[in-house]
C-alpha cells in the first residue's frame, strides 16, 4: 500500500467534511441569524427593554462636586507648548450643577455649570454651556467660558457620539442600556459571568462584554448599580448608582459617583452627584429644544462653514479669515466686515477651466499619436 498516495486523499476528505460541517452550521442557523440569550441573561434584557419602553422621557437636574485633576485640565490647554503665557494648571474641586432631557423624539438637551481651567489666565473660570440635540444637529452654547463672550458652535453629529459623554452616563445606564443608537451594550456580546455579594448582604449579576462589566441588582429588576469600562486591561471608567423607590417607575437614579480613570489607575476625573430634581414621562416643553443667542453671540456654523458674530435684528458680521487675533472681538463687534478680495473667485475658476483644457489637449494628442502608429 502507497501512503504517499493515502495521505493526500485523507486531507481531502477531511477539508470536504470540513466544509459540509460549517455550511450546515449556517443552514441551521439561518442566514443572519444570531444565537438568542438563554436564562438569567434574557430575562434581564427583557426586563431592560420593558423599562426602556415605558420610560418614553425624562428631565433630570443633578447637583454635587467635581474633582479635575491637573493631567486632565491640560487636555484643554491649546496653547503651543513653547508659549510663554502658558500656566500650568492645578488639581481642582468645585461645585457642579447639571440637566439632562431626553423627550418621546429622541431630542436631548443637556445643560452643565461648572468650572474649566483657562490657559491664558492661569485660573479655573465659570463655565456654562446648553447642549442640544434633534438627531442630526448638536448645537451648543457657551454662555460662559474660556472668552468673554458667548458662543454658538453648530453641527452635525450621530447620536451614538453624542450619547458617549460620560456627565449623562448614569441616566442612559439605567433608562437606554440598549437603545440602538445611545445604549451601550450590544445584547448579543453580553455574558453572565457570575454573581457578586456585598457587604450589605445584597447579591449583585454580573455581566461582561468586550468593554466593560456591569453589575445589576435583580431584587430591584435588574437596575444597573455598577460600571466597570475597560481599554487594554484597564479599568478606566467605575460608575456607582443609588437608587429611590418611586411608586409609578420603580428604581429611579437617586445618586452616583462617577469617575474616570489613566492607564495607572489614578483619577483623571471624577463627579458625586445628587438628584434633586426629576421628571418622567412628563411633556418637555418645545421651547427647550431651541435657543435664542443673544446679541454679541460669536457663531461658528460648521455645517454651513460661516463664522460670525450675532448683531441686532439677526444682522451677520462676517469674520473673515485672519480678522480676529484673539484680543479684538469688541472692534469686530463694533465694524463692519471687509469686502471679499474681487476677482479671486474667478481666478481660481479660469485656472481650473485651463487645467482642464490642458488635459483635454494632452488626451487629443495621445489619441492621434495612438491611432497614426497604427
Amino acid at each position: 500500500m502507497n501512503v504517499n498516495h493515502i495521505a493526500p486523499k485523507m486531507c481531502i476528505h477531511r477539508l470536504i467534511m470540513g466544509v459540509l460541517f460549517l455550511v450546515g452550521i449556517g443552514i441551521s442557523a439561518g442566514p443572519g441569524t444570531a444565537q438568542e440569550p438563554s436564562g438569567e441573561l434574557s430575562t434581564i434584557l427583557d426586563t431592560w427593554r420593558q423599562r426602556q419602553k415605558s420610560v418614553e422621557s425624562f428631565d433630570f437636574i443633578w447637583q454635587g462636586v467635581e474633582y479635575r485633576s491637573k493631567e486632565y485640565a491640560a487636555m484643554d490647554d491649546e496653547l503651543p507648548a513653547g508659549d510663554a503665557a502658558r500656566r500650568k494648571p492645578a488639581d481642582r474641586t468645585f461645585d457642579v450643577r447639571m440637566r439632562y432631557a431626553l423627550d418621546r423624539r429622541g431630542r436631548a438637551r443637556f445643560e452643565y455649570q461648572g468650572e474649566e481651567w483657562s490657559p491664558e489666565k492661569g485660573v479655573y473660570v465659570a463655565k456654562e454651556t446648553t447642549e442640544l440635540f434633534d438627531g442630526i444637529t448638536n448645537t451648543v452654547f457657551f454662555a460662559k467660558g474660556l472668552r468673554d463672550f458667548p458662543g454658538l458652535h453648530v453641527s452635525k453629529a450621530r447620536a451614538a457620539r453624542v450619547a458617549r459623554d460620560v456627565r449623562r452616563l448614569p441616566l442612559n445606564l439605567a433608562f437606554r442600556p440598549l437603545h440602538p443608537e445611545i445604549g451601550f451594550f450590544d445584547p448579543q456580546q453580553l455574558q453572565v459571568t457570575g454573581r457578586e455579594r456585598t457587604g450589605e448582604g445584597a447579591e449583585f449579576v454580573v455581566l461582561q462584554d468586550a468593554f466593560g462589566r456591569i453589575y445589576v441588582d435583580p431584587a430591584r429588576d435588574y437596575v444597573p448599580v455598577r460600571y466597570e469600562r475597560f481599554s487594554r486591561s484597564h479599568i478606566t471608567q467605575q460608575l456607582t448608582i443609588e437608587y429611590r423607590r418611586d411608586e409609578q417607575f420603580g428604581s429611579v437614579p437617586l445618586s452616583w459617583s462617577n469617575t474616570s480613570l489613566t492607564s495607572d489607575d489614578r483619577v483623571l476625573t471624577s463627579v458625586s452627584a445628587e438628584v434633586v430634581q426629576y421628571s418622567i414621562n412628563e411633556p418637555i416643553p418645545e421651547s427647550e429644544f431651541t435657543i435664542n443667542p443673544p446679541v454679541g453671540t460669536w457663531v461658528r456654523n460648521y455645517i454651513t462653514n460661516e463664522r460670525y458674530i450675532l448683531r441686532e435684528g439677526g444682522q451677520k458680521r462676517h469674520i473673515r479669515r485672519g480678522e480676529y487675533d484673539g484680543t479684538n472681538y469688541a472692534q469686530l463687534l463694533a465694524t463692519d466686515a471687509p469686502p471679499l478680495e474681487k476677482g479671486r473667485g474667478w481666478t481660481i475658476a479660469l485656472l481650473i477651466i485651463n487645467v482642464l483644457l490642458v488635459a483635454a489637449l494632452v488626451a487629443f494628442l495621445v489619441y492621434r499619436w495612438r491611432a497614426t502608429s497604427r
